[in-house]
């Protein structure tokens, strides 16, 4: 094998290993991205259940609910 056989083989071994490691680096941080959305919704849910909870009249154990609560809410989410 010529040197100029080696030095193309290993540039080619480097080009592999650096995308790999970025390949790693975008799935962890696609993946970080999701968890943080996924938080973000479920604190959004506790908020809407809190509101609901404290924000609404009971009536024999139905809640009533103002159609103005449930968008001033999703407005919220935006």
């Amino acid at each position: 094998m010529s040197e100029e056989e080696i030095k193309k083989l290993a540039k080619e071994e480097f080009i592999n290993n650096v995308m790999e490691q970025l390949d790693s680096t975008l799935i962890f941080t696609y993946i970080q991205n999701l968890e943080t959305q996924l938080q973000q919704k479920e604190n959004i849910i506790k908020e809407v259940r809190e509101y609901f909870k404290n924000h609404t009249l009971k009536y024999d154990d139905i809640m009533i609910i103002k159609p103005s609560d449930v968008l001033e809410i999703l407005d919220k989410e935006k």
